[in-house]
């Protein structure tokens, strides 16, 4: 059974400008909360400390469900792409975007040059990003949208929608649990509305008649577990806390991440890693079944 990983919220990179064209409000107001906040709470040595336990977990694969970046500038970017790197390169990393890295309108357009070699859907209506690692189905969709000041929605929209339907419907029955990962989570509220996915409602009907195995987010900075109604039962949500942070702001946001493996007869086994309360390493934070599988994937 494939092994993969899941992190999120990465948030790797200092915000520096290089360019007058670079300085936007939004960029000034986000570099002013990194000094005042993000810098001392998401930590280089920590994704060290994370990159040093994936190597000997062995993932067959690292699945990141955005925030390499803080401000998506072109320098950040190339230099999240050298993280990327650290954590296994394009054979082994499958990515989509959030939207720290999809900061304002341009961010795409150097996204896609700085991460050429990471293919990541965007937000415009393409194709959702699919990859096949062993017994599972990777799907790739993007929420990840510029934003004004003190905001960071998500979005969709409704040709991504169309075609992510279109996308699982074809996946469908072929023996793969179908896993989507996406950045902002398909709630329906509990998170703030300067925060939250504008189409989460129109999504979780789109799964509800589609179905999925699994849904990974990031985005909240914090392990949550949930669910979304599939046309043969419930289908489990799950996100992650920032994969680089000290947790200065309680125990139950600091980096973690899950291990994740597909169980024998539907659900997948969830082992979660965290990093120790006094930051020298990640230790084991327990285990956990999901779900009951991609019953319209499962082989029967």
């Amino acid at each position: 059974m494939t092994l993969v990983a899941h992190l999120s919220d990465l948030h790797v990179t200092e915000p520096r400008w290089s360019a007058r064209g670079e300085i936007t409000p939004k960029r000034v107001l986000g570099k002013l909360s990194w000094h005042l906040r993000r810098r001392h709470e998401h930590r280089p040595e920590v994704l060290e400390l994370l990159a040093r336990d994936l190597d000997r977990a062995a993932p067959d694969r690292v699945l990141i469900t955005g925030d390499v970046t803080n401000q998506g500038l072109p320098a950040e970017l190339r230099e999240g792409g050298r993280w990327l790197d650290r954590l296994g390169g394009p054979q082994r990393v499958f990515l989509v975007p959030g939207n720290h890295d999809v900061y304002v309108p341009g961010s795409s357009v150097a996204l896609a040059q700085a991460w050429a070699r990471f293919p990541a859907p965007t937000a415009d209506g393409c194709e959702p990003r699919v990859d096949v690692e062993g017994d599972l189905a990777l799907v790739g969709v993007s929420s990840a949208r510029a934003t004004p000041p003190l905001f960071a929605t998500g979005r969709v929209g409704r040709h991504a929608r169309l075609r992510l339907e279109r996308c699982l419907r074809r996946l469908a029955g072929g023996g793969l649990a179908r896993v989507v990962l996406i950045h902002h989570p398909p709630w329906a509220g509990g998170i703030s509305r300067r925060r939250v996915l504008e189409d989460a409602q129109p999504l979780r009907d789109l799964l509800a008649r589609a179905g999925a195995g699994l849904v990974l987010h990031g985005h909240v900075h914090k392990t949550v577990f949930s669910e979304t109604p599939g046309p043969d039962g419930p289908i489990p949500v799950v996100g992650v806390p920032s994969a680089s942070a000290l947790g200065r702001r309680g125990p139950e946001r600091r980096a973690r991440y899950h291990l994740l493996r597909r169980i024998r007869g539907g659900g997948f086994e969830c082992r979660i890693r965290v990093l120790s309360a006094d930051g020298t390493r990640f230790t084991d934070g327990g285990q956990c079944q999901l779900g009951g599988g991609d019953a319209r994937s499962a082989d029967r």
